[in-house]
């Protein structure tokens, strides 16, 4: 039978920051030469008064002149566009706009609709007349998110990062586990109720996966991870309404049905939460515990890794998250002794890892390919 127990792991992150350079190109100034005179005589004449030639000569004059200030009128600002942030205007030739990203303090790294992009300060060329999703990430200060809209001529984004949770005072829990034997009449109760529960579980639902798809924000996207979940969880923990089954009798709702009306009690809940972890690509099961007097729970569990050192990762990112300094999941063995890392989803705990039902005796696992088994934990 596997064991479980439950740790809280530390972290350090790397930045990397890099810089750019760029300057601007100024033209050339257009001076207009000076008419040329040459004298035929050294005899001196009497002053004649000007005729019409010469009236019409500086008439000639203005009217260059004029041209030249309506000229540099019209291509002034082609010429020198860009230069108020120091960008030459061949910037704009590809028809994008520069952005530059600052942040107080600098050093942060920069996301755009989830993808990584460099750190601050930076200069971007965008798209004109489109919003770009813009998060900000440093250790120590809260993440920073805002839409912002490019329009046609450069700008520049600030963000000021708040200091936050730090990722260095994660504590480590450790609850030890024991096997337990089953009994023939056990076994044919637990494989009842998992056979139901694992028939609720509806991964393939579409009312089921667009719920999911719809908590997961823009700056979540991308491959399967752990911030689609914790949306997950924050979108589902926020809208269920807690109902009571009809007396003296267990009903375990379909998710397709509990993703329409968003109530049901704790199973159903579980079950829900379940199906919209293996909509998006992840692996889910659900713990059904006893609390010694008569009571159970259900509730879900998420599998994180096989890999301590990418279970800490996931694990700093949580408590960074939603600013805690502990998080809760069992570790599973399988039959060889590897280990399995599986993150608490309970609705009481109200938060990814958050802490779990205090349970005595054994608990049913239950997965939704109808696997079960029994275990003993006791969380006092």
């Amino acid at each position: 039978m596997p064991a479980y127990d439950n740790k809280i792991l530390e972290d350090s992150e790397e930045q990397i920051e890099t810089h750019g350079s760029h300057s601007g190109v100024i033209p050339k100034e257009i001076i207009p030469e000076a008419p040329a005179y040459t004298h035929m005589s050294q005899q001196v004449y009497p002053k004649k008064k000007k005729g019409a030639k010469s009236i019409g000569k500086v008439f000639l004059v203005i009217w260059a002149i004029c041209g030249i200030v309506i000229l540099s009128a019209i291509f002034y600002p082609v010429l020198f566009m860009g230069s108020e942030t120091g960008n030459p205007a061949n910037e704009f030739v590809d028809n994008k706009i520069p952005v530059l990203i600052t942040s107080d303090p600098t050093g942060a790294s920069v996301y755009m609709s989830g993808e990584y992009k460099g750190t601050t300060p930076l200069l971007l060329k965008l798209t004109p007349n489109t919003n770009y999703m813009v998060v900000l990430k440093k250790t120590g200060y809260d993440q920073w998110a805002n839409t912002v809209k490019v329009g046609s001529s450069s700008m520049t984004v600030t963000a000021n990062l708040v200091t936050g949770y730090s990722y260095y005072n994660i504590v480590t829990n450790i609850i030890t586990p024991t096997p337990t034997t089953q009994q023939n009449t056990a076994q044919t109760s637990d494989a009842k109720k998992a056979n139901v529960i694992s028939a609720a579980i509806e991964p393939s639902n579409s009312y089921v996966r667009s719920y999911a798809l719809s908590a997961i924000k823009s700056s979540n996207g991308g491959e399967y991870n752990l911030g689609q979940i914790c949306d997950i969880y924050d979108k589902l923990y926020s809208s269920w309404v807690y109902v009571n089954d009809p007396a003296g009798t267990d009903y375990y709702a379909k998710a397709s049905e509990s993703v329409r009306l968003l109530r049901g009690d704790c199973d159903d809940y579980a079950i829900l939460m379940a199906s919209l972890i293996e909509s998006i690509g992840g692996s889910a099961r659900i713990i059904c515990a006893y609390d010694g007097s008569g009571g159970g729970h259900a509730y879900t569990e998420v599998y994180m890794s096989n890999s301590k050192a990418d279970v800490q990762d996931l694990i700093n990112d949580i408590g960074y998250r939603y600013g805690r300094t502990s998080v809760n999941y069992h570790i599973s063995y399988d039959k060889s002794g590897n280990p399995e890392y599986w993150l608490n989803l309970d609705w009481t705990a109200n938060r990814p890892g958050g802490e779990f039902y205090k349970s005595t005796g054994s608990i049913l696992i239950v997965e939704s390919n109808g696997y079960y088994e029994r275990a003993n934990f006791n969380i006092n």
